[in-house]
């Protein structure tokens, strides 16, 4: 791919990136994973999160055939939807061209027939965007946190019109407990915008909520 020759002028396992601070691969929850600086993006413990995720919706009844995905990073979600629905089209839309570069090399997931990644920026992807799709899966991280426009009325109203009538929209947001009101002032604008909005999962800096 055309980033090989880049990657190799680096320590194994460790990545330079316009985007992100430096990439590494290494182990968390005893699990391989993807790290951007020290904070863990994709496997690890994510694999459990989004498994978990998963599961809960195939229980009601739900076959989705298409996805988008905002924010792929390790494309951890991407193995845990292809196991339960194994016809599912995904569409990724991931900023940062290395970190899938390095996702693909270390065998986290594989671009395919039915997996498609574009290197954009999502925000300006959803502006644009008229298809519409079973489930869109947002998880955009800057570190350890949303950027503050994935939060707002607008950007959320746009994610909305993305999903068909019995779409559903799978949003990983970040949670501070000491900042609580940052996650209050983000519930106000999801059910502001979405009939429905439940929490499905639960990490200590991290909640998974389904809109629909």
């Amino acid at each position: 791919m055309f980033l090989s020759k880049l990657l190799s002028r680096f320590k194994p396992h460790t990545f330079s990136s316009d985007v992100n601070d430096p990439i590494h691969v290494g182990r968390s929850f005893g699990k391989k994973a993807i790290f951007v600086g020290n904070i863990p993006q994709s496997g690890g413990e994510f694999i459990y999160m989004w498994r978990n995720v998963i599961e809960q919706i195939s229980k009601k009844s739900f076959h989705p055939k298409t996805c988008l995905m905002l924010g792929v990073a390790g494309g951890t979600a991407i193995n845990e939807l292809q196991k339960r629905f194994p016809d599912i089209k995904i569409t990724g839309v991931e900023l940062d061209p290395v970190i899938i570069e390095v996702a693909t090399q270390n065998s986290f997931f594989e671009v395919g027939k039915n997996v498609k990644i574009q290197i954009k920026d999502a925000v300006q992807w959803v502006a644009t965007d008229n298809t519409e799709y079973d489930i869109v899966i947002v998880d955009l991280y800057i570190g350890d946190q949303n950027p503050a426009i994935a939060g707002q009325k607008p950007f959320l109203q746009k994610i909305k019109k993305l999903i068909k009538k019995e779409g559903i929209v799978l949003y990983n947001c970040h949670f501070n407990k000491l900042k609580e009101e940052e996650y209050v002032a983000f519930r106000k604008n999801t059910d502001a915008v979405f009939s429905e909005v439940k929490e499905l999962f639960e990490f200590p800096k991290n909640k998974i909520l389904l809109m629909s």
